[in-house]
């Protein structure tokens, strides 16, 4: 029989058996990456295994081995009935319990062949107490049941659930009440962090471990360690770390809690401050902290305590320790370039002479970090390392020409890269260093008889024979070399995973670019919801469903910028070109395959050029996630939420906030899961509609915004809503009316003065740690690096705090309670239909004209932008006095003038205080087309220049002659066609269902099945078909946004109307002006203008003579329309000054022109058109030769759709040619 102190024992000893454990002093790691394993069925009675990656103050890689935690769940313990009387469990029968146990899973597993008994590790007594429901006369035993293999928890707990429902073990005298199994849930790696208080980024001191010698080591770092887990301590603090812990789960508060004590009242002060949205963007002028000085304050600094200890005893940023920095990382960006469509010969296909053989001929000798390996296989070359000009590698037969740039068709396609076919030409690397960006590194992999021509300067080249020897040498350089500690990548499916599958293709073994030996890398697909689940939702958000591939390399953290993009922004295509002119600002060259295969030759700079642009490719990668900040805020997301960094890269809310409530838990002795409360959600935010009351319109009379701070984190704290004190509908009868809160659904919470809540607590602790992070970075002396860590802490704060209350409520949740959140949603609407009746009876002329949620619109009749915002501000203070602690209404802005059209969609020209009022105000838009990414271009400037017009100039008619010009530019055929693409996501339909689609003929669909047919319809999918057909071996995924423009064709549907803007600009083939003005543009612009002006007036905007197009849309255009009934009859040719049609097709002016002497006028404007098109065909070309890599002496091959610079270069030859045919004709009249 084995009590809890024995347990331990055993484990201990299980991993000092061997060697000395004397260490000078605790080794100290920044947490990398952390693997968990579970023992193999063949090994009974063995712990699982936990490998910690990390890295010291001086940048080396520690492995750490534990190998004596066992994870464990709670069942209730059974009471021992002797002599007649039920009295506690004693530890004496816990062993039978043990082999009871043991054997009855057993029984259940012989079935799949397992022989063993040993499922069960120990079982020991401990005071806990459930997290569900206010319970009385705790805390209660329970049994702390530690099973040896991780996989095994949900069969022990099920077969101890069955053991205790049949009470199996009367015999024995032991008896269940209850047969609830509590946290059989939770993962072994989130067990591990939240008994540790470790987290994926966070500081770990080792007080004691064992060096393992280099020839025994499983991984590559430079050093690798065995230690006991209750040697590791974590240093830097989680999100609990300010939380007010009671002192036991059961113990029941005797100090006076009401509502408006001084701590409440102090979270109200910190809740007002907090949640203003002012910017936290980085510091120009500040630099990287000296690591030196860091590794010297931390090897000085005092023992640290750990996590669970007082916030007195931490090292904080400021003082000693700097817990709070990280670690000096390696970081590459890595680019591989490939060819496509079968351009290029691949290894596959060469000769037997190129074999693995040729690795050893790649030159020089390189050095690795720390230990390094023995004998290196690779050398940079010397070429191109001094300075000078970049040298064009271009071969003699080439014609280059800078106005070689009308082969547009050449250069597009080419056909997609395809992993079993076409071989890998380029792999692009850029090393950083953090903390001292001047050793920066820039090294490229290529092979081939033209490598020598691809010499760059200040760019370490590595030159190959062949695929094959590149690529086994790039594995060896990778990980003995370089050995990254991040890996940046943008599109994990075409780099990565594409590398992956040409080891698979080449047979050159393991693809393992991990740190542990012999472990093969793999890249999966990662898809957020699944095509099935989205199809059978009523609705769902665009952005939610989507695809993308998470490669597994252990102890390095990997970065798909791609999927960083995709979760935190709503952009249009979500290419790399994209992010580089919306983030970077700066435009950036794509280079299709076809385009590739022709620098691969030698042509248009040759080699050299091929190189530059994959540099080129991973140095975007890497400024964006500077520029996105993303290497701090994942790792203080993991520092907060207590997670691994990969898990925050790629989990969702409910782990995190999981995380979170576990660790408050364990401190106070609560257990998680249990009873839940399951269901969906019966209550909804308050809302005041502003059609349903008549109050949409246009407002000249000053709007006050009233925001309510943080109002579900408020409502947590100032009711006391909980899992912990939710009362249990029969319990409510025997407590004091006093003790309760009745929420108006009906559930009853305990007060805090009985019992304060776990969730209130953990909401308290998360804003006053973002206060903290706040105001420390409000300080002058803090640095660029310190910043950028807390700005990535306070912003995990607070989406933490704001993911408490879906937890409650999501029908994901592992831990649902509908009361709570139903409450919670139901008080909310409450405090938002009280403010509105408040503030509106503030003032004699105000009145609420929109609500919603924790928003509050007050018009302030008669009165002035400053009396509106002394109104406000008294508002939100009146009505915040009426709320109990922490919940207050805040005043945000003023809109004057102010328009609103629907729910969430509005506009007006707002100011936010008395002096922003002295300026000019600004435009403030939400939910309208103007603010849309989604929609074309075009249809944003105009919806934004006439909000612009209407509200901040305040001139209507301005802002209706604007309207009638823009349309006139689009019947004119002046829009760019970059200004019509629009974007249609694949969210119900993979890339097998298109290959479907693509197969059958057209009007055939019900052959690829009934469900595959109706997704199949939309003009981006049915684009995605016809591409499909064009390029077999193109591959789409989940979410994938599909660019198409509609064009004018016969067809009267717009999926068949639908083509790819490249194409359309291929073939000059004209957009259907009528659907973009009718069906796109219209009620957008309708919606905005029908509270300004009058029906008539907007029935002319879009029926009035600016909508007739002009003589140049006909006068000399070539014949688009091939194929089309229209073609076969020819247009009447206008006027080129009146715009009637001409009797006489071959004059340019009418009779009456003629007379009048118009011909000069007319002259004019077309020189004036002709003048303004060669300004933008220079400034094109100007812009291309700024950006692409061919310099000032190479054709120009760039097809970046997202970039406007690419249709206006090859528009404006074409609208030159019409302005000249319309010149001609008016010369040979006169």
């Amino acid at each position: 029989m084995k009590g809890k102190q024995a347990v331990e024992l055993e484990q201990e000893a299980r991993v000092r058996e061997v060697g000395t454990w004397a260490m000078e002093e605790p080794l100290r790691i920044m947490l990398l990456d952390a693997v968990f394993t579970d023992a193999p069925s063949s090994a009974p009675a063995t712990p699982p295994s936990v490998l910690l990656y990390g890295l010291n103050i001086d940048g080396e890689s520690i492995a750490v081995h534990v190998n004596d935690f066992v994870p464990y769940f709670w069942f209730p313990a059974p009471l021992c009935k002797i002599d007649g009387k039920e009295v506690p469990l004693e530890e004496a029968s816990l062993e039978t319990v043990k082999e009871h146990l043991n054997q009855k899973v057993l029984a259940n597993r012989k079935k799949t062949g397992v022989s063993s008994d040993q499922f069960v590790a120990a079982i020991t007594i401990e005071n806990r107490t459930p997290l569900m429901y206010y319970r009385r006369g705790g805390p209660f035993l329970f049994l702390k049941v530690e099973v040896w293999r991780g996989k095994d928890i949900g069969v022990v707990a099920k077969e101890l659930t069955v053991l205790a429902e049949e009470n199996d073990m009367r015999s024995e005298g032991l008896i269940w009440k209850d047969q609830t199994s509590h946290e059989e849930g939770i993962k072994l790696g989130m067990r591990f962090f939240c008994d540790t208080a470790m987290a994926g980024g966070s500081w770990v001191e080792i007080k004691q471990a064992k060096s393992i010698p280099h020839d025994r080591q499983k991984t590559r770092c430079s050093k690798e360690l065995t230690a006991c887990w209750r040697d590791l301590i974590g240093l830097t603090p989680d999100a609990t770390h300010h939380m007010e812990f009671t002192e036991s789960a059961a113990s029941v508060s005797t100090a006076t809690n009401n509502s408006e004590d001084s701590s409440t009242q102090h979270s109200r002060e910190i809740i007002l401050d907090m949640d203003d949205q002012s910017d936290t963007s980085l510091p120009d002028d500040e630099d990287l902290p000296d690591f030196t000085q860091i590794k010297t304050k931390m090897s000085t600094s005092e023992q640290p305590s750990p996590i669970a200890s007082s916030a007195s005893s931490l090292p904080t940023i400021s003082g000693e320790g700097a817990w709070n920095l990280i670690a000096p990382l390696r970081i590459v960006s890595l680019h591989v370039q490939c060819s496509g469509g079968g351009k290029v010969l691949s290894d596959t296909n060469e000769s037997s002479s190129a074999s693995l053989a040729k690795a050893g001929r790649g030159r020089g000798r390189g050095r690795g970090r720390g230990r390094g390996k023995p004998e290196s296989v690779i050398k940079p070359s010397k070429k191109g390392r001094g300075g000078g000009e970049i040298r064009s590698g271009s071969s003699g037969n080439e014609e280059a020409s800078v106005a070689d740039i009308e082969g547009l068709g050449n250069l597009v396609g080419g056909g997609s890269a395809v992993p079993s076919r076409d071989p890998v030409l380029v792999i692009s690397h850029i090393l950083q260093f953090r903390g001292d960006r001047e050793r920066t590194r820039r090294i490229v992999f290529t092979y081939g008889k033209n490598s020598q021509q691809g010499a760059l300067a200040g760019v370490e080249l590595r030159e190959f024979d062949s695929e094959t020897a590149m690529l086994t040498a790039w594995r060896e350089f990778f990980y003995w070399e370089i050995d990254p500690d991040v890996v940046c990548v943008y599109q994990m499916k075409e780099s990565l995973r594409y590398m992956a599958e040409r080891f698979k293709v080449l047979k050159l073994g393991a693809f393992d670019i991990g740190r542990r030996k012999g472990q093969t890398t793999e890249v999966k697909s990662v898809v957020t919801y699944g095509k099935h689940w989205v199809r059978q939702q009523a609705r769902m958000s665009s952005t939610s469903n989507q695809e993308v591939f998470r490669a597994y390399v252990e102890g390095r953290l990997v970065i798909d910028m791609l999927r960083v993009v995709l979760v935190s922004f709503n952009l249009s295509t979500f290419t790399l070109g994209e992010c580089s002119q919306l983030f970077l600002g700066t435009p950036k060259e794509v280079l299709s395959t076809a385009a590739v295969s022709e620098l691969w030759q030698g042509k248009h700079g040759g080699l050299s050029r091929l190189l530059l642009y994959s540099l080129h490719e991973a140095e975007i990668a890497l400024k964006l996630m500077e520029r996105l900040q993303t290497v701090p805020e994942t790792v203080e997301m993991a520092r907060v939420t207590g997670l691994t960094l990969s898990d925050v890269l790629y989990k969702a809310q409910m782990v995190r906030v999981q995380s979170l409530l576990l660790r408050s838990a364990r401190r106070e002795g609560w257990l998680l899961g249990g009873t839940t409360l399951n269901g969906q959600l019966s209550e909804s935010p308050f809302l005041l509609h502003p059609k349903d009351n008549h109050t949409a319109g246009f407002y000249q009379d000053p709007i006050a915004v009233l925001d309510f701070a943080s109002l579900y984190p408020s409502l947590f704290m100032a009711y006391n809503l909980c899992y912990t004190t939710l009362v249990h509908p029969e319990d409510a009868k025997t407590m004091p009316a006093h003790q309760l809160t009745t929420s108006p659904t009906g559930a009853q919470f305990v007060v805090a003065s009985v019992r304060r809540g776990v969730l209130p607590r953990i909401c308290g602790a998360l804003i006053t740690a973002r206060k903290q992070a706040r105001d420390r970075m409000a300080k002058e002396n803090i640095s660029r690096e310190e910043h950028a860590v807390l700005d990535g802490r306070q912003k995990a704060l607070k989406l933490c705090s704001n993911a408490l209350y879906g937890f409650t409520g999501a029908s994901a949740s592992p831990q649902q309670a509908l009361p709570v959140a139903d409450s919670c949603l139901s008080m909310g609407a409450a405090s938002c239909k009280q403010a509105v009746q408040l503030a509106g009876s503030i003032s004699e002329n105000g009145q609420v004209i929109y609500a919603q949620t924790d928003s509050v619109f007050v018009c302030f009749k008669g009165s002035s932008v400053d009396e509106a915002i002394k109104l406000g501000t008294q508002a939100a203070e009146i009505v915040s006095q009426a709320f109990p602690s922490p919940i207050v209404l805040k005043f945000e802005r003023v809109l004057c003038p102010f328009l609103l059209l629907q729910v969430n969609r509005y506009a007006g020209k707002q100011y936010t205080s008395s002096e922003a009022n002295k300026g000019q105000g600004t435009l403030f838009v939400k939910g309208i087309e103007a603010e849309r990414r989604d929609v074309p271009r075009f249809v944003r400037q105009i919806c934004k220049q006439a909000l612009y017009d209407i509200l901040v100039e305040n001139d209507i008619t301005r802002a209706l002659e604007n309207c009638k010009n823009s349309i006139r530019r689009v019947v004119a055929g002046k829009w760019s066609l970059s200004e019509y693409i629009m974007t249609g996501g694949l969210w119900r339909v993979d890339d097998n269902d298109i290959t479907k689609l693509a197969a059958v003929t057209k009007g055939s669909h019900k052959h690829a099945g009934a469900s595959t047919a109706e997704e199949g319809r939309g003009p981006h999918v049915a684009l995605s078909v016809r591409l499909k057909r064009k390029d077999p071996d193109r591959q789409f995924h989940i979410g994938e946004r599909v660019p198409y423009v509609l064009m004018a064709n016969s067809n009267k549907l717009q999926d068949d109307m639908a083509e790819d803007p490249i194409d359309a600009l291929i073939g000059g083939i004209p957009v259907n002006t009528h659907v973009y003005l009718e069906n796109k543009l219209r009620k957008p612009l309708e919606s905005i203008l029908e509270f300004v002006t009058d029906s008539s007036t907007l029935r002319e905007l879009f029926t009035g003579s600016h909508t007739v197009p002009p003589p140049s849309a006909y006068v000399g255009a070539p014949n688009r329309t091939q194929g089309l009934v229209s073609s076969f009859f020819r247009p009447k040719s206008l006027c080129l000054y009146c715009r009637k049609p001409l009797e006489n097709r071959q004059g340019a002016l009418c009779q009456e022109c003629t007379l009048s002497g118009h011909a000069q006028k007319a002259a004019s404007t077309i020189f004036h058109d002709m003048a303004e098109q060669e300004m933008k065909l220079a400034g094109a070309y100007a812009e291309c030769m700024r950006c692409h890599s061919g310099g000032h002496f190479q054709s120009v091959l760039c097809t970046n759709s997202d970039c406007p610079v690419l249709y206006m270069r090859y528009e404006c030859p074409q609208s030159l040619a019409l302005v000249e045919s319309s010149l001609l004709k008016l010369d040979q009249q006169y």
